[in-house]
């Protein structure tokens, strides 16, 4: 690669081939951060340091309590069964019951028609009219309305306050 070659490749001294930056600017103003990726790092690594603190208590508080009260219904239970066992006393036995009749009368068979062959007309793709033959029907219940599903209006409206205030709190932090 000659001379020429590589002056034709300088596109300037700066980090994107421009000039380089006025140093006298540099030395008196600190350099700017991004405040608000900071405020939103902090705050990102905040959630997630509370949901490890809520898993964390969950698994140590949480659970064995909810475990040591069913193995103390289990043991309540086991318990009234074993009083229940112990007042148990003998059947006394069976007696003689007499038996209804098992009997019934038979009805005499009835005659049914044998079905006859009857002709049936072999229609092709060209003959065929559809004709509506009946008007359509709302689904069960009759209602026509949508049933209601999800959030209520009260927590639309509550997301909606909350989104609202993200945003201001977000303009706030841009300055």
């Amino acid at each position: 690669m000659s001379a020429d070659d590589q002056d034709r490749l300088i596109f300037g001294e700066g980090p994107l081939g421009g000039p380089l930056p006025d140093s006298d600017l540099d030395a008196d103003t600190p350099p700017r951060r991004n405040r608000a990726f900071v405020y939103i790092a902090v705050a990102m690594a905040g959630l997630i340091l509370l949901g490890i603190l809520g898993l964390v208590f969950v698994l140590t508080v949480w659970l064995p309590g909810r475990q040591q009260t069913q193995y103390a219904a289990a043991t309540a239970e086991v318990q009234a069964l074993t009083r229940e066992a112990a007042a148990w006393t003998a059947t006394p036995a069976p007696t003689a019951t007499p038996l209804p009749p098992t009997s019934t009368a038979t009805r005499a068979p009835t005659l049914t028609p044998v079905p006859t062959a009857t002709s049936t007309k072999v229609v092709s793709k060209g003959d065929v009219t559809v004709q509506p033959t009946s008007t359509p029907t709302t689904a069960p219940g009759g209602d026509k309305t949508t049933p209601p599903a999800g959030l209520g209006s009260a927590s639309l409206a509550a997301i909606g306050v909350g989104l609202a205030g993200l945003l201001l709190a977000v303009r706030k932090l841009r300055g």
